[in-house]
């Protein structure tokens, strides 16, 4: 099977690059470094062990640490994809090659994603720890990186759609971290208004159902439902007031609801690379 020629060329260039290897060097740095201060703060007494609590919520602190890096790191990454060529002037060479719009897309996302995979894989040893001790199974954390793989397309698809109507990439940029927001966030806010709302007129919470529905496409929301599954926590169902309304339905959405979240994030990243694709399409002509 052929390599897509826009990721062979990344591939050469990047992996050349010191400075490919200073950013995941860094980044291995900053986790490693959270993990290690973490460590000491709940060993620091003289009589002081670890428990597998204490490991859980260091798996945790990490998850989410990712988490946030991944929502910053990946718009950065590839919000320049398009618009860095036209940036360049190289755009219009790209475009009278044998590549197809969608395939100029897809080795546009798949080599700024890979990047981010490289550092997510240089930290693998640190979640490690979580594990080594018995806290947490590897298949665990397997999970939650192909969570966050997924979820790192869906945000370096909203960027490279950006980045094919922007000249520059840092208004591309801006938006997707506007778009990421919305549904970080926008979904977070519209959710505990309709709460307040319905508590206000019927007093009583409103479906369970309709909080998960209106936060169907938030990475945030899905990815603290893996972290209560793997954990074992109830940090959603805190989070949203549902604490003492254990319900089969309210149990099903804690424990599927990632699942949904992921496949939901996979729709987004297809439509988004189709109509960067077609948007591309239309500069060609």
């Amino acid at each position: 099977m052929m390599l897509n020629p826009i990721i062979r060329r990344e591939i050469k260039t990047s992996l050349r690059s010191w400075k490919m290897f200073l950013a995941i060097a860094l980044y291995t740095l900053v986790v490693s470094g959270a993990a290690i201060i973490f460590i000491n703060a709940i060993t620091s007494g003289v009589y002081s062990t670890m428990n597998l609590r204490e490991l859980s919520i260091l798996y945790a602190v990490l998850g989410f640490m990712q988490f946030g890096m991944t929502m910053i790191l990946i718009p950065a990454l590839t919000a320049g994809s398009i618009s860095g060529e036209r940036e360049r002037q190289t755009l219009d060479i790209l475009l009278v090659t044998k590549m197809k719009p969608l395939s100029i897309i897809w080795g546009k996302m798949v080599s700024s994603i890979g990047i981010f995979i490289l550092m997510m894989i240089s930290t693998l040893p640190v979640f490690a720890i979580t594990f080594f001790w018995g806290g947490l199974s590897f298949v665990n954390v397997i999970i939650m990186e192909v969570y966050m793989i997924i979820i790192s397309a869906m945000a370096g698809s909203i960027a490279i759609f950006f980045s094919t109507f922007f000249k520059k990439t840092v208004a591309s940029m801006v938006l997707t971290y506007m778009v990421l927001g919305l549904f970080c966030f926008g979904t977070l806010i519209i959710s505990f208004i309709y709460i307040a709302y319905y508590n206000s007129i019927y007093m009583e919470s409103p479906s369970i159902t309709t909080i998960f529905m209106i936060n169907i496409a938030n990475p945030g929301v899905g990815f603290a439902t893996l972290m209560d599954k793997q954990l074992g926590t109830d940090i959603v169902m805190s989070f949203f007031g549902y604490w003492q309304d254990k319900n089969n339905i309210l149990e099903f959405f804690c424990k599927y609801f990632w699942i949904i979240n992921m496949f939901v994030n996979i729709i987004i990243t297809f439509l988004f690379m189709l109509l960067a694709s077609l948007r591309l399409r239309k500069t060609n002509e």
